[in-house]
């Protein structure tokens, strides 16, 4: 199982003074996250937020709150934030909203990368039937780089899927799905959701072939045939980012997040191609 921990944590912070806590809106799944998740307090709701910061009321540890959300939950962070303000200023509660996991960039980055995951995959067990193709199961340096080129077939699509969240939220996916086909006319991304039309069966029954694959787009257990976002070890490791930098703004410039969670809708975290945050460069 993959832990989250605090690393190279602030001097004056030590990993017994704090308490990291992931909040879970529509689009997260409290119940998946917490199977592998360890370390850290995995909450279903704002009313279970609620009850661990009336619990630390009587400490002196600080709550990082990290919202399970890849960006677009915006009424989510806003109420997370008004949870965490009303802590703060009545209970004296010490609490500091972290960036949500996930934004906008990260997304398109991570499912570009599950797209050419998957056309290589295809192109490893159905290899081309243009003359002197490689034998199934294998896979050249050419392969992999044009494995979302016209090598990978004529009608060749993706199925991105999310929990439906609300217009605006909805339509971001539609944009973000966009960004990931954009420059490839070979291989399509449709878009598709759970409790909302178009659902994943409707898009792949409007089509002659099965996709290469189907990729959740947010933070909720992946169905049969699914792929998840980011992998267990990569979330946890996007947690701990998450909570190190929170309490560094803390340290150095004083500031908890709580009363612009407006600013946390666009995190800007220096990420690898993956489309994982990886720490920004000391300075």
């Amino acid at each position: 199982m993959p832990e989250t921990t605090l690393t190279d944590q602030p001097t004056g912070n030590g990993a017994a003074d704090v308490v990291v806590a992931v909040i879970c809106g529509r689009d997260a799944d409290a119940a998946w996250l917490g199977g592998f998740l360890q370390q850290v307090r995995v909450l279903a709701d704002q009313q279970q937020l609620s009850a661990l910061l009336d619990e630390e009321k009587t400490t002196s540890r600080t709550v990082v709150v990290v919202p399970a959300t890849t960006g677009r939950n915006l009424p989510f962070i806003t109420q997370t934030a008004a949870t965490l303000r009303a802590a703060r200023n009545t209970g004296g509660v010490r609490c500091v909203l972290a960036q949500p996991l996930g934004d906008a960039t990260q997304v398109v980055s991570a499912l570009k990368a599950r797209l050419r995951r998957s056309a290589a995959l295809q192109r490893a067990v159905s290899p081309s039937t243009r003359p002197g193709a490689p034998a199934a199961g294998t896979t050249t340096g050419a392969d992999t780089a044009t494995a979302c080129g016209s090598d990978t077939g004529a009608g060749s699509y993706v199925v991105v899927v999310s929990t439906s969240i609300d217009r605006a939220g909805d339509g971001e996916l539609v944009r973000q799905a966009g960004l990931v086909g954009d420059g490839d006319s070979t291989v399509a991304v449709e878009v598709a959701f759970d409790g909302a039309e178009p659902a994943v069966d409707d898009v792949i029954a409007a089509r002659d072939n099965q996709p290469l694959a189907i990729v959740r787009a947010d933070l909720c257990a992946p169905h049969e045939g699914q792929l998840p976002l980011w992998d267990p070890s990569s979330l946890a490791a996007v947690i701990g980012v998450r909570a190190q930098s929170a309490l560094s703004r803390m340290r150095t410039h004083g500031t908890d997040g709580i009363d612009r969670p407006e600013a946390h809708s666009r995190p800007r975290q220096h990420h690898n191609t993956a489309g994982v945050p990886s720490h920004p460069p000391r300075r």
